[in-house]
């Protein structure tokens, strides 16, 4: 599984993949170089936990794209060549099944300690007031990988079965669109989308008086026990997918 999973990297090493999570990356300072222009002395006191707020909004749109086009991109190597017979002759489904999502999961994982990245030095260039509260911190950075491993498996799949790669990329915007709008439904609906689940578990509430426009954010309980079901649908789907793609003729 190492070998195979190097070879991975050894493939795509001329893909210049760094640069999809790179580029989103991008996106998210130059937004947040745009929303921390002037801000006031009071805005400064919930510079930190107004982040923690805004990212998972901002991931419910951009990271359904973003693991679309990942997943689509390493996929591609071997459907475009049509390389996969041969690949099938030095290892087995399962293991390139695996390999290729664990190389997919590990540029994920840049992205997100990119984020992580991106909020600490947000609080210390734009001097916020307020403490970062680890443990939300620490929250929002589980929240967001596993969620996008998730979505990764279903785009995973996705890019592995079918031969025009238009279709995952459809569907990864269309999550992406999905994410955001789900905000808008009753929870009953919303928990049903996958796409919404970055902002579904959110460390605090915003409210705003629109008579006095003062801001103010209500911390909310983590549901550990929704997260630890996350987890193990998460597993489920993973072994199903990998099941399904092991049977599928070639």
């Amino acid at each position: 599984m190492k070998k195979a999973f190097c070879n991975e990297f050894y493939k795509g090493r001329h893909a210049y993949v760094w640069a999809i999570p790179l580029a989103f990356i991008c996106i998210t300072i130059l937004w947040q170089v745009f929303c921390n222009q002037n801000l006031k002395s009071e805005e400064l006191a919930y510079g930190y936990t107004y982040l923690l707020y805004q990212f998972p909004v901002m991931n419910s749109l951009m990271m359904p794209l973003m693991i679309a086009v990942l997943a689509s991109r390493l996929c591609d190597m071997e459907i475009k060549g049509d390389t996969i017979k041969q690949l099938y002759t030095l290892q087995s489904r399962k293991a390139f099944y695996d390999s290729k999502f664990f190389h997919e999961a590990f540029f994920l994982l840049l992205f997100v300690i990119g984020e992580c990245a991106i909020i600490c030095l947000c609080g210390t260039i734009y001097h916020y007031t307020d403490n970062l509260n680890m443990i939300a911190f620490g929250q929002f950075g589980a929240v967001t990988f596993v969620v996008g491993l998730v979505i990764l498996m279903l785009q995973h799949f996705l890019s592995l079965t079918f031969t025009n790669q238009i279709i995952p990329l459809i569907i990864g915007l269309a999550g992406s669109f999905l994410g955001l709008f789900a905000m808008f439904l009753p929870h009953t609906v919303s928990r049903w989308i996958i796409y919404s689940y970055f902002a579904e578990f959110q460390t605090a509430k915003m409210s705003w008086d629109s008579n006095t426009r003062e801001i103010w954010f209500t911390p909310l309980s983590f549901p550990h026990l929704k997260f630890v079901l996350l987890i193990i649908l998460g597993v489920v789907l993973f072994i199903i997918s990998q099941k399904i793609f092991a049977k599928k003729e070639v």
